[in-house]
């Protein structure tokens, strides 16, 4: 296993306009990888808030593959930090019924399904999607992969970045997709 972590920014997309930000981002050589569907159903992890924590145990379906994704607590949260960095563990599995089952069996609860649509390109070194989110709107979100004594670096990038894009009106997301989708829908 990696010590490497995923190293992310957020941004709110205000206009809402995936055209628009997609013609931004080609226009300025993100390569287009391709769009995908996923639905997310998002756990409580037994003995914890994983809300409070903001620890992610969630099984993921998309076109091309299941899996279950573990990323830890973050420790000392800060709810004005501006940025994702976590390891992330990825397991690949074959039957969402069962995987759903198992969690529930060990004392894991839902706590909400998240749906989206997303966009998926490639810029130099970093991953971009535009993600289409029920119930919570369209985000841009970049991403990389590196150490963490690297993170600063990394986010000073990422900012570089989206500021040469002159995306327009647009802010920071610092919470989780979960987060949103379930504020929105009042619990």
């Amino acid at each position: 296993m990696t010590n490497k972590l995923e190293i992310e920014k957020k941004y709110y997309i205000k206009d809402g306009n995936i055209e628009n930000l997609t013609k931004v981002l080609m226009s300025a050589g993100a390569k287009f990888i391709g769009d995908s569907k996923q639905t997310d159903i998002y756990f409580n992890v037994p003995g914890r808030d994983s809300l409070t924590s903001k620890e992610c145990l969630r099984i993921r379906e998309s076109e091309t593959k299941k899996e279950i994704t573990y990323k830890p607590p973050t420790e000392n949260v800060d709810i004005n930090k501006k940025f994702f960095a976590k390891k992330e563990v990825n397991l690949a599995i074959q039957d969402i019924e069962i995987a759903k089952a198992l969690l529930i069996n060990i004392g894991c609860t839902v706590l909400t399904e998240v749906k989206k649509e997303r966009k998926r390109f490639s810029l130099d070194k970093f991953k971009i999607f535009i993600d289409n989110v029920v119930n919570a709107g369209l985000f841009l979100e970049i991403e990389i992969m590196d150490y963490p004594d690297n993170i600063k670096h990394r986010i000073k990038e990422i900012d570089t970045l989206v500021n040469s894009l002159e995306i327009g009106d647009c802010t920071v997301e610092n919470r989780p997709y979960r987060d949103l989708v379930m504020e929105k829908k009042g619990g």
